[in-house]
């Protein structure tokens, strides 16, 4: 993914191996993008973590599922996404 024309605020979809999850761009940089999870990815208890990733998606952080590797940046859609439950999903993108 190109990050390159990500916006501050922009959702986008994160993958981890078989894994994935949202996030909202935060910060964005000549070199990359910084992208909050949304809240949960890691538990009932987290807050959402910010990760980092360079101007092609590929992460700059090890952090990631565990038996999968570190998150990268995916171009595939919200809408439709299996895995997705209503409370992660951005608000235009919600499956009631």
């Amino acid at each position: 993914m190109d990050t390159k024309t990500l916006v501050v605020g922009q959702y986008v979809y994160m993958v981890s191996g078989v894994y994935g999850a949202t996030g909202k761009v935060t910060k964005v940089t000549p070199d990359g993008v910084e992208v909050q999870a949304a809240p949960g990815t890691y538990g009932r208890d987290d807050k959402g973590q910010v990760f980092r990733f360079d101007n092609d998606g590929k992460p700059l952080d090890d952090w990631g599922q565990y038996e999968e590797g570190p998150w990268e940046l995916d171009d595939i859609p919200f809408v439709g996404q299996p895995w997705m439950l209503a409370a992660n999903a951005p608000p235009e993108n919600r499956n009631h």
